[in-house]
């Protein structure tokens, strides 16, 4: 069964801005790679790809943990310099590299679109292809998703890895279904389902939080992200367990439940008051009657 509706003029070929959602996107490409021998282990230091951290303190800072969001890395706090910088500016990697490291790595869950950049970077720099390329021949097109659209730092630069992939709520859908489906379209088994098990597996610092996605219920009614940005509203548990989730900021979103069969996919408009419990709950309680 499927249930799609649409307002204020948009269709089903209107591409939005999913903010935050690219992340999971990025978190299957890293498993894509590791899959196609450019990374040889999620374990392995960023600092063999990222040059300049091999003689700093980010020497020892691993892709698992830049995926799991425990880099320790600095993070760009909103209305400052660094952060705009690292939102609007026209040297993504200049932004990254230039941050310090606050906390020892692996020590503590702290949401920062820094991390998600570095591993854009390191992809790169594996692959040695765009990374549009890249997403677009190993991962987008074998979904069997329409044209999408990246927000590069400059002509010929760098696309921000941690927000900004324009693409329709089908293709959202398609992207949920992957994680539904153990990462097979078909017969085609685009992304291992080993990956998928890793990323949707509870992190050390966060158990809400696998690789570039979110898992279940808050313990409160309150999701944080670190110590220095807002809180999203969770106003009640989930009414499954399995609740899988992709966010974007202010209710972007594509939930995953695996024990239903089912993809909930929320587009649109930004509101800082989303509440990430009344629209699963109330699909969840209809599917099971």
């Amino acid at each position: 069964m499927r249930y799609e509706r649409y307002w204020s003029g948009a269709d089903a070929t209107t591409r939005t801005n999913p903010n935050s959602m690219h992340k999971g996107v990025l978190g299957l490409l890293v498993g894509a790679a590791i899959a196609d021998g450019y990374i040889d282990s999620v374990d392995a230091p960023a600092s063999r790809w990222i040059e300049l951290w091999r003689e700093s303190a980010h020497r020892d800072i691993t892709v698992r943990e830049l995926l799991q969001m425990s880099s320790g890395l600095e993070v760009p706090v909103f209305g400052t310099w660094q952060a705009s910088r690292l939102l609007l500016g026209s040297d993504l990697e200049g932004s990254v590299l230039g941050l310090g490291v606050e906390a020892p790595h692996g020590s503590l869950f702290q949401y920062n679109n820094a991390s998600a950049q570095a591993l854009v970077m390191i992809l790169e720099r594996a692959t040695g292809q765009r990374y549009a390329r890249y997403l677009s021949e190993r991962l987008w097109q074998r979904l069997g998703n329409a044209e999408a659209g990246l927000w590069m730092d400059h002509p010929g630069g760098q696309p921000r890895g941690f927000c900004c992939l324009f693409a329709t709520a089908r293709d959202w859908l398609r992207v949920g279904r992957l994680f539904l489906e153990g990462g097979r379209v078909g017969e085609d088994q685009v992304v291992p389902a080993e990956w998928i098990q890793a990323m949707t597996t509870p992190s050390p610092r966060n158990p809400n939080f696998g690789m570039q996605v979110w898992l279940g219920s808050p313990p409160t009614t309150e999701r944080i992200y670190n110590r220095h940005t807002i809180k999203a509203r969770h106003s009640a548990p989930f009414a499954a367990d399995d609740v899988i989730f992709i966010d974007g900021y202010g209710g972007q979103r594509v939930y995953i439940v695996p024990s239903q069969e089912l993809v909930v996919v929320r587009t649109g408009v930004s509101s800082a008051e989303w509440d990430d419990a009344p629209l699963v709950n109330t699909l969840l309680r209809a599917v099971r009657r």
